[in-house]
């Protein structure tokens, strides 16, 4: 009996499995059907939408590509700027430079000048000394004569 029941068990098993593998077959079918038809909607349905996307991803790209070029530039005029500023102060070194050396030239001139003052003034001092002493000189002997005549006039008188 037990046998009997676990064959009738084992056999209603089988039957079901069997109904079921039936039920399966159509349902894949009919999945298949809804397949195709869904692929068709969902495609009509998606399409705009991945043409967005691959729109927007393309829009992003140029963006980056943009900002890219924007940075470039902007480091090469940063750049730019701290060159002009180098060569400003440059030119301001040059402009110094030469007030220097004008400056300079000036200076050494000037030191000519003195010294060739300074060796006239030299000169005349010794001209000066020499025509001093020559009036000394001078002064004596005009005092000598006017001690002289004034002795032959005192004679005269006598």
């Amino acid at each position: 009996m037990r046998r009997f029941l676990i064959n009738v068990v084992v056999i209603l098993l089988a039957q079901q499995f069997s109904a079921a593998a039936a039920f399966m077959d159509e349902t894949c079918e009919l999945n298949r059907e809804m397949e195709q038809q869904c692929r068709s909607y969902t495609y009509s349905v998606v399409k705009p939408m991945l043409d967005y996307l691959h729109q927007v991803s393309e829009e992003l790209q140029e963006s980056k590509s943009k900002d890219e070029i924007i940075k470039d530039l902007r480091e090469k005029l940063a750049q730019q700027e701290i060159n002009e500023a180098l060569i400003n102060e440059m030119r301001s070194q040059i402009d110094f430079q030469k007030r220097i050396d004008s400056l300079t030239k000036s200076n050494k001139k000037c030191k000519a000048e003195l010294a060739s003052k300074s060796a006239e003034l030299d000169r005349l001092n010794v001209e000066m000394k020499k025509l001093s002493s020559s009036l000394l000189d001078k002064d004596k002997e005009i005092v000598k004569i006017n001690i002289s005549n004034s002795g032959v006039t005192i004679r005269a008188d006598l």
